[in-house]
């Protein structure tokens, strides 16, 4: 089960198109409700379910009924792809989502794409240490490679050697 924020953004999109193809089933999260009608379908046709959650994840209370709605319907967060739109720090996501992290077997993993060596280096350090778990971000401009990035988003996800824990993979130099 992953979920995948910003997925108005065409890397949110991107990667959620790709972990589709990997197998994954899928929580769509973006807020604004047209951008989730878009991608939706497009998930679908790869065959796999997609639900659509409406939520900005720069608020707490966006973000407890994200929790909510995953943990009713499935218990746990394999894949939590945190796609960083803005200026938004992931406090409130990383809180709401951590127990379903935990719940997963093993642990979930964390990507993160960001804009900024900053921003990425700050929303690693948001995540607890959860013993197994693989929490990596990935630095791509505004206007970068968005297929590459969502490629290495999979590979980061799915690594379980271990090797990809707690890096960040900029991809600036790629462009």
């Amino acid at each position: 089960m992953a979920v995948v924020t910003g997925v108005e953004s065409a890397f949110g999109r991107a990667i959620a198109g790709a972990l589709a193809r990997a197998g994954a089933d899928l929580y769509l999260v973006a807020e604004e409700p047209r951008a989730l009608d878009a991608v939706a379908p497009e998930i679908a046709a790869l065959g796999r379910p997609a639900i659509a959650v409406p939520a900005n994840v720069a608020r707490a209370d966006d973000c407890h009924r994200l929790a909510e709605v995953v943990s009713a319907a499935a218990g746990r967060v394999d894949v939590l792809a945190l796609v960083l739109t803005g200026s938004e720090t992931p406090h409130a996501v990383v809180t709401s989502l951590l127990p379903l992290m935990r719940a997963a077997s093993p642990p979930g993993a964390v990507v993160i794409v960001a804009g900024s060596t900053e921003a990425a280096d700050t929303a690693l350090r948001s995540f607890p240490v959860i013993a197994g778990a693989r929490v990596n971000a990935i630095v791509s401009p505004a206007n970068g490679p968005v297929e590459r990035t969502a490629a290495v988003a999979v590979h980061l996800a799915g690594d379980r050697s271990g090797a990809a824990a707690r890096q960040i993979v900029d991809l600036r130099a790629a462009h």
